[in-house]
């Protein structure tokens, strides 16, 4: 049941991402190499979604890669960090022109893609291997 919520948190995280990014690319009537990478990044979890609902270990850690690096945002006038999905639920401490954000929706999934991989594999699935 877990595997499901993870797996479709993953294609529904992706098929808006994949919406806003056509809105962004149909708006500029240009394709940029930032929407380039914003299209692949929004394929990627669609992709993985649909593997992990599928129950393949390798995409597991895909989800768990996506969702980690959008835990953390941090934006300071030298430096920025920021990489969320268009589903989040973020709280953020702003000091001047600092802002230190935390994503309590990816840690939730983190924590949710943690516990899937330090399960037993599933023996009934013979499609295991990469």
């Amino acid at each position: 049941m877990i595997q499901k919520i993870a797996g479709w948190a993953l294609v529904t995280s992706g098929v808006v991402g994949l919406g806003l990014t056509g809105y962004l690319i149909f708006t500029s009537m240009e394709l940029n190499l930032l929407l380039a990478f914003l299209l692949a990044v929004s394929i990627l979890p669609i992709v993985s979604g649909i593997y992990t609902l599928k129950n393949q270990r390798w995409a597991l850690w895909i989800g768990l890669l996506y969702f980690l690096v959008q835990v953390i945002r941090i934006e300071t006038s030298g430096f920025a960090w920021s990489f969320e999905s268009p589903i989040s639920f973020s709280f953020a401490l702003t000091h001047e022109h600092t802002h230190i954000g935390f994503n309590l929706f990816a840690a939730i999934m983190l924590i949710i893609f943690i516990k899937l991989l330090r399960a037993k594999p599933n023996t009934d699935n013979t499609e295991q291997s990469i």
